[in-house]
C-alpha cells in the first residue's frame, strides 16, 4: 500500500529535475529539454507557415468586397452575406469528416492534398464570371479548408505534454493574426495591379493568393511530420523517450487500445459529452468575433471615411495588437496552468469592444454614412483582441481535458465543425441593408453573445472541477481497498 502510495505521488509532481518514466530508464531534463528544442524548430514553422496561408485564404473574401466584386459579378443585397454563408456550411459539414482522414492516411500527405487542392481553387475564384461560380468555388474551398485547423491541433497535440501543447499552440495560433494582417497588405499591394492584363484588383487577389498556396502546399507534402510513432525524424532513443514522455503526462491506462478503429458510438458519444458541447457554446461565440472582424472590417474601416486601400492598411494594427495580446495571454496561461480565467477575461475585452460599436451607431450621419470614426475603430481593435486571445485557449483546454487520440481527434473535429455555426450567425446579422446604419442588429447580437459566451466559461470550468472531485474521491476509495485506481488514476482536468 505504500509503495503504491509513493507511486502515485511521484505522478502529480510536475516541477522535479528527474522524471520517472515508465521502464527502468531514469531521464534527465538536458535530454527533455534537447528534444523539445529539436520538436519545435522542426514542426512549428512548417505550421505556422501554413496556417498564415489558410487564414489568408480564408479571408480573403473580405478584402475584394471593397475591390470592385460587387460590382463585377452584379452581387446585390444579400449576395455577399451567401458567399459568406455556403462557404461556412462547406466547413461544418466537411470538419468531422475531414478530420478523421488523418487516422486512415498519413497526416502530412492529407494536409498537403487539401491545401493544394483549394489553392487551386482559390486561383480559378479570380477567373469567375459569374456569382454561381463564386459560390461554387467558396464552397468547394470551404470543405477543403474544413479538415486544415483541426487536423493540425490534433498532430501538435500528439507530440506534446498537455502544459507544453498549451504555450506551443497558443504561440501557433497567432498565425491568424500574421495571416489577417499580412492578407491586409498583400491586398492593398495587389489592388494596385488592377487593370494589368485587363484583370480588375479583386482578380488579381483571388489568383495571386491562390498561386502562393499551390507553392506552399508543394513543399507542405515533404516537411509536415508524421505522427510520433513514424517520426523519421527522431533517432530511436528520441522516439522512445518521445513516447514514453508522453504515456507518462496521460497517465492512461490501455492507451494502445487508441490504435483500434474509431466506431461510429464512439463518435456520437464524444462528440456529445458535456465537455465538447460547452466548449462549443464558447467556442461559437468566439467564432462569431473572429468572423466579423475577418469578413465585415475593411467595409466597417472604408465606411468611416476611408478609401478602399486605406481601409486595407488600417485593417494590419488591429491584427498585430491582438498578435501581442494573444501572445501575452498564452504565457500567462501557460504561466499559471490555468485557462478559465483568461478566456472570461478575453471575453469581457470583447464585450467592451461589442459596446462601443453599438453605442455609436446613433451618431450615424444621416447623409454621409460615417460613425464616431475614432470609436468604431478602437470597437474592432477590442473585438479582435476579444477573439484572438480565447480561440487558442479553448482548443487547449479542450484538448488537454481529452482523454486518448480518438477523444481528442473527434472533439477537436466537432469544436472546429461547431464553431463555424458562428460564421452562420455573422452572415445573417451584419446585412448589407442595414451596412449605412452602421449593421446594428449585427452588434447587438455580438453584444449579447459575450455575455453569453462569459455565463458559459464559468459553467464549463465548475464542470471540470466538479470532475476533478469526483476522480479524487473515487481515486482515494480505490487505494484504501487495494484495487487499481483505472480511469481514475491520477487525470486531473485542466482549470
Amino acid at each position: 500500500m505504500s509503495d503504491l502510495k509513493e507511486k502515485k505521488s511521484l505522478t502529480e509532481v510536475s516541477e522535479i529535475e528527474v522524471v520517472e518514466l515508465p521502464g527502468p530508464t531514469q531521464v534527465d531534463r538536458a535530454l527533455e529539454r534537447k528534444l523539445l528544442r529539436k520538436l519545435d524548430l522542426r514542426i512549428l514553422p512548417v505550421f505556422y507557415l501554413l496556417s498564415i496561408i489558410s487564414h489568408i485564404d480564408r479571408a480573403n473574401l473580405g478584402n475584394v468586397r471593397i475591390e470592385g466584386i460587387l460590382v463585377d459579378l452584379h452581387m446585390v443585397k444579400m449576395d455577399y452575406n451567401k458567399a459568406i454563408l455556403v462557404f461556412m456550411v462547406a466547413c461544418i459539414v466537411f470538419e468531422l469528416p475531414s478530420s478523421l482522414m488523418v487516422r486512415r492516411f498519413k497526416p502530412g500527405n492529407w494536409i498537403a492534398t487539401i491545401m493544394l487542392c483549394w489553392g487551386i481553387v482559390t486561383l480559378c475564384t479570380g477567373f469567375t464570371q459569374t456569382f454561381s461560380g463564386l459560390l461554387a468555388c467558396r464552397f468547394i474551398v470551404g470543405s477543403l479548408e474544413a479538415g486544415f485547423g483541426p487536423c493540425v491541433a490534433y498532430l501538435i497535440s500528439q507530440y506534446y505534454k498537455r502544459h507544453e501543447f498549451q504555450i506551443r499552440y497558443s504561440l501557433y495560433s497567432t498565425a491568424s493574426q500574421i495571416g489577417g494582417a499580412f492578407g491586409g497588405f498583400l491586398a492593398f499591394a495587389l489592388a494596385k495591379m488592377g487593370g494589368l492584363e485587363g484583370y480588375k484588383p479583386w482578380r488579381w487577389i483571388f489568383i495571386m493568393e491562390g498561386v502562393v498556396t499551390i507553392i506552399v502546399a508543394s513543399f507542405a507534402f515533404f516537411f509536415v511530420v508524421p505522427l510520433p510513432e513514424n517520426a523519421t525524424f527522431l533517432k530511436k532513443d528520441e522516439k522512445d523517450l518521445l513516447i514514453s514522455r508522453l504515456k507518462y503526462d496521460q497517465s492512461e491506462s490501455g492507451a494502445d487500445a487508441d490504435t483500434e478503429p474509431l466506431t461510429l458510438r464512439e463518435t456520437i458519444k464524444i462528440g456529445l459529452s458535456w465537455k465538447v458541447l460547452l466548449t462549443l457554446v464558447i467556442f461559437f461565440v468566439v467564432d462569431v468575433y473572429s468572423s466579423s472582424v475577418s469578413s465585415f472590417q475593411p467595409t466597417i474601416l472604408k465606411n468611416i471615411g476611408w478609401t478602399s486601400s486605406e481601409a486595407q492598411i488600417h485593417t494590419i494594427p488591429v491584427y498585430m495588437t491582438a498578435l501581442v495580446f494573444n501572445i501575452t495571454f498564452a504565457f500567462l496561461s501557460f504561466h499559471f496552468k490555468l485557462r478559465s480565467p483568461f478566456i472570461i477575461l478575453g471575453a469581457a475585452i470583447g464585450l467592451v469592444g461589442w459596446i462601443l460599436e453599438l453605442t455609436s451607431i446613433p451618431y450615424i450621419s444621416p447623409t454621409t454614412g460615417f460613425g464616431v470614426a475614432g470609436q468604431r475603430y478602437a470597437g474592432m481593435f477590442l473585438i479582435a483582441i476579444g477573439g484572438a486571445v480565447q480561440s487558442p485557449i479553448l482548443v487547449v483546454w479542450l484538448a488537454n481535458n481529452m482523454r486518448g487520440r480518438k477523444e481528442r481527434i473527434v472533439s477537436l473535429g466537432v469544436l472546429l465543425a461547431g464553431a463555424h455555426s458562428g460564421n452562420v450567425v455573422t452572415a445573417n446579422v451584419f446585412i448589407t441593408s442595414q451596412e449605412r446604419k452602421g449593421f446594428p442588429v449585427g452588434f447587438a447580437a455580438g453584444s449579447a453573445l459575450a455575455g453569453v459566451g462569459v455565463l458559459a466559461t464559468i459553467g464549463l470550468a465548475f464542470g471540470y472541477w466538479m470532475e476533478n472531485k469526483k476522480f479524487a474521491k473515487k481515486e482515494k476509495e480505490e487505494i484504501e481497498n487495494g484495487g487499481t485506481l483505472g480511469e481514475y488514476q491520477p487525470f486531473r482536468n485542466t482549470l
